[in-house]
């Protein structure tokens, strides 16, 4: 191997690439400097892009479970866990940020999101480099996790600061225990590490494990035991004190469920970053053709060999164990499709790259003229990804209607307990006290100048509310088709069937009509004041009768 390799600052002092042993051609091996001042390019501008695709991204279904139900500075806000994942590391980032920040931007949270998908890329860059992967084969490889917008909730959604918070201290475990020296502080600063990892959420066990096995492959078991045993205790430590207070996972036993939701999130992740299936089956043809010329030459070297293929045999075996532990716990839950997931597509792939990287790179170092083919295939997913960047919402609970919610007079007479979105999934939590301390704080704007239909709909989620009927209500009539009615807390409307409810503004503002039924009689009022409310019949041929 040219020695020029060596000049690449990805590599490990004192180590040398490891990959197959054909003479690489000129394209790939060449001005390795080249290769990572593009890399940096590269970087920056998906930084750029996920930041700009990325800008409507706004806090989202557990983005509240953070700053609504955890308090930093308490022992069990921090380590209690989250749906059975440890999330110490997530949790202190919210917090801090929350202080600062509150819910007046989300691009503090989205700046920090980002920066944890970077540091993962630029951690498997210099893994690949470790795996002997040459310099330019490293950045191009590295870059179809870089601008994987399949995977983009895991970038653009902070919350997945979880999962790519445990790949980044997981892969920075991994370079650091990976070393021929045996250092009690390199071994230190690797446990820190590998606790760090598994602080952030359950994909620290695969991690964990995925360090333990390629270790174990290239340096032997003690290497591998001091590596993660320390690790394993903090985490075993953590189990028995907090680990079970959310209750168990759903878990299944079945076998046959567990390796078809593997397979399934496997098929997707293939056609995800490929694109195509002519650029799947290219790829799939090249990878095990150059499976075959990286072990064939070490065939009769068992030390040779797990020195060469440890790294991304370690890898690829730590994506197949993390689909069998997702199949696990959230198959009997979900479905199938749950697997694939783009937050799981994600990991997947970066634990997969190392194995696709020294294959691709072994064939283009074989067959000089195949190297552009190669990289061809390689990045012709790019673009079709890069357009499936997305963001996270529900447009049950809008930005500007949680915000017309919190700034909305109506907030001030509303019951504490009061939750305005009850029945939108993962925002149910968030409630009016929590909203009014917020404001009261200057963590949640107060001033949010809603658009009328907006503020319509943040009065009919705070203002509305169902009584037992009071017994001065006895003038009933059949309603008949819409009527406007004013009502307040001393002023009732008595009801029973179902009826429609949207609320009227002065300025013309209309919410959405809200199902309100009973066929016990009930009285509708406001506890804001005097409200206009149009109602009807929510079911045509189901007569609702009306008292006064």
């Amino acid at each position: 191997m040219s020695s020029a390799t060596t000049d690449d600052p990805t590599m490990a002092p004192a180590e040398t690439p490891t990959g197959p042993h054909q003479a690489a051609p000129p394209l790939l091996e060449r001005a390795p400097r080249a290769s990572l001042a593009t890399f940096a390019v590269f970087v920056g501008a998906a930084g750029a892009l996920f930041a700009y695709r990325g800008r409507a991204q706004w806090f989202f279904q557990d983005d509240y479970a953070y700053i609504v139900q955890r308090d930093g500075g308490s022992l069990d806000g921090l380590l209690l866990p989250h749906q059975q994942h440890w999330v110490t590391v997530p949790v202190a980032i919210y917090r801090v940020l929350w202080n600062i920040f509150g819910l007046h931007s989300y691009v503090p949270y989205l700046a920090v999101s980002i920066a944890f998908h970077l540091a993962v890329v630029v951690l498997l860059r210099a893994v690949l480099r470790r795996s002997g992967v040459s310099p330019w084969m490293a950045t191009i490889t590295a870059s179809i996790l870089l601008f994987f917008g399949s995977g983009s909730e895991n970038v653009v959604w902070a919350f997945m600061i979880a999962f790519t918070g445990s790949l980044a201290y997981g892969l920075a475990h991994l370079l650091v225990v990976d070393r021929t020296i045996r250092s009690p502080l390199l071994y230190a600063a690797g446990t820190a590490f590998g606790v760090l990892s598994l602080m952030c959420s359950n994909v620290g066990l695969v991690m964990l494990g995925t360090v333990g096995l390629t270790i174990w492959l290239r340096r032997g078991w003690r290497a591998a035991a001091a590596a993660t045993l320390p690790s394993a205790v903090v985490y075993g430590l953590w189990l028995m004190t907090y680990g079970g207070e959310d209750g168990g996972a759903q878990t299944t036993n079945d076998v046959g469920l567990i390796l078809r939701f593997a397979l399934r999130g496997l098929e997707t992740l293939v056609s995800a970053t490929t694109q195509t299936p002519v650029v799947a089956a290219g790829l799939v043809v090249v990878t095990a053709l150059g499976l075959g010329l990286t072990v064939w030459p070490d065939r009769r070297s068992w030390p040779a060999l797990r020195m060469s293929m440890g790294i991304p045999l370690g890898l690829a075996a730590g994506a197949t164990g993390f689909y069998l532990v997702v199949a696990r716990s959230r198959v009997e839950r979900f479905d199938i499709d749950y697997a694939t997931r783009g937050r799981f597509l994600y990991v997947a792939l970066a634990l997969l790259l190392p194995l696709i990287a020294l294959t691709a790179d072994a064939v283009a170092r074989r067959w000089k003229l195949a190297a552009l083919p190669v990289v061809v295939l390689l990045v012709a997913g790019i673009p079709g990804n890069v357009s499936d960047i997305s963001i996270r919402s529900n447009k049950d609970a809008k930005p500007e209607l949680v915000l017309a919610v919190a700034s909305s007079p109506a907030l001030s007479s509303a019951s504490r307990s009061l939750r305005p979105f009850a029945r939108v999934q993962g925002f149910a939590i968030v409630t009016a006290g929590w909203l009014a301390d917020g404001v009261r704080d200057g963590r949640i704007p107060g001033d949010f100048d809603a658009a009328p239909d907006t503020e319509a709909e943040a009065l009919s989620r705070l203002a509305l509310s169902v009584v037992p009927a009071r017994p001065n209500i006895n003038r009933c009539t059949l309603l008949e088709g819409t009527e406007d009615v004013e009502i307040s807390s001393s002023n009732p409307i008595g009801f029973s069937g179902s009826l429609l409810v949207t609320v009227v503004t002065p300025e013309g503002g209309l919410s959405a009509p809200h199902n309100i039924g009973s066929f016990d009689p009930k009285a509708l009022i406001s506890t804001a004041g005097p409200l206009t409310v149009r109602i009807k019949a929510a079911e045509p041929l189901y007569p609702v009768e009306l008292c006064r």
